[in-house]
């Protein structure tokens, strides 16, 4: 769907309206206007949900309890095709805003692609796609070679997606040796991260990668829900 040069993604699920942004955040946070931006031209609702635990609960003994439901909710919107936003503040040093987009598969993060390239037209910021071969593949591991080969492959194929859609944002893309979940930690340099969820469907689960980002990303996270594998 093409709407003044930005696309979005279709709801995975295969219905024809997307699911309300679920935003979870404190009490006291404001909504980023790039949010209401990309709501606002995707015709897709928000609703607010002030259950994000504090700095402090991250270590707090208590805190587990209080993440748990967080997460619970983010299995629970993007296995029913909905799409959730951590809104936290950033803590990027200033310079051109960016959005890192986690991609491991096409067509499975198609939304991933999508969702964060109109992010990315909304800021406006540079898009950034990573996709990570883990460090489990040592230098002379049998299949490192058609890890990285894939990797690229998948990346190349985004890209060209981007230009065929003809976003108008500059894009890049990086191919990382390490695992996963490592990328996000205190030195991730995004305004936004955005990653898959969990799959359409009625599993339920999420990744390791966004259990951390949505724990421990030193900036907004938008989670948004990953194509059912197809059966057969």
């Amino acid at each position: 769907m093409r709407s003044g040069g930005i696309a979005f993604a279709p709801p995975p699920n295969g219905s024809a309206v997307r699911a309300p942004l679920l935003v979870c955040e404190r009490p006291e946070a404001a909504l980023p206007r790039w949010a209401s931006a990309w709501c606002d031209q995707a015709r897709l609702g928000i609703f607010r949900h002030p259950t994000l635990p504090s700095p402090a609960a991250q270590s707090c003994p208590g805190g587990a309890g209080e993440w748990a439901l967080v997460m619970s909710d983010v299995c629970t919107t993007t296995a029913a095709g909905g799409t959730v936003l951590i809104n936290r503040p950033s803590r990027r040093e200033p310079g051109p805003p960016r959005v890192v987009a986690a991609v491991q598969e096409v067509p499975g993060d198609q939304t991933v692609l999508l969702d964060a390239a109109a992010c990315a037209e909304a800021l406006p910021a540079e898009l950034e796609l990573v996709h990570c071969v883990p460090i489990s593949f040592g230098e002379r591991s049998v299949g490192l070679d058609a890890a990285v080969d894939r990797g690229r492959a998948v990346l190349e194929e985004c890209l060209r997606s981007l230009g065929e859609l003809g976003h108008r944002m500059r894009a890049s893309a990086r191919l990382v040796r390490a695992n996963p979940h490592e990328l996000v930690n205190e030195e991730l340099d995004a305004d936004l991260l955005v990653i898959g969820g969990s799959r359409v469907g009625p599993s339920r689960e999420l990744g390791l990668v966004a259990v951390s980002a949505v724990r421990h990303a030193p900036c907004p996270v938008l989670v948004v829900p990953r194509r059912p594998v197809p059966k057969g």
